[in-house]
């Protein structure tokens, strides 16, 4: 039996944080009719530049992001996400300091679960929050 082969090459970018953690990962896949072949080229993980708290947590009226780095911590985004991946709230903010705290005001959301990331320059660390 002879057939011809379409091949498609993808590159995927996965980032991933876990506490001060930062992994990102390059997978690239290879389809070939009939075969698949899933190949892990390199995985860099490393420490994160800076340090996330979230507190209370749970919380019913509002949520505390602590953020604390060696240097400034220049301008970050913190983003509130649901867990069906809609983003509920975003915003940019400034600290001229080693350490930023940022107040948001839960009291209007849904109880449920959501997670809460700051993202400075390329680095993203996430940490869960419980609304009740």
């Amino acid at each position: 039996m002879n057939y011809a082969c379409t091949v498609l090459f993808f590159n995927l970018f996965l980032f991933l944080s876990f506490s001060e953690i930062t992994a990102q990962t390059v997978v690239t896949l290879k389809l070939d009719d009939p075969c698949l072949l899933v190949n892990v080229e390199e995985v860099i993980i490393k420490e994160a530049s800076f340090k996330v708290e979230v507190y209370p947590n749970p919380a019913s009226d509002r949520v505390t992001i602590k953020a604390s780095a060696p240097d400034d911590i220049g301008e970050v985004k913190i983003r509130l996400v649901n867990l069906s991946g809609s983003i509920v709230s975003s915003r940019k903010v400034f600290s001229g300091s080693n350490s930023l705290v940022k107040s948001l005001d839960v009291s209007d959301l849904p109880r449920g679960t959501y997670i809460i990331s700051v993202i400075r320059g390329h680095e993203q660390l996430s940490k869960k929050a419980i609304i009740h």
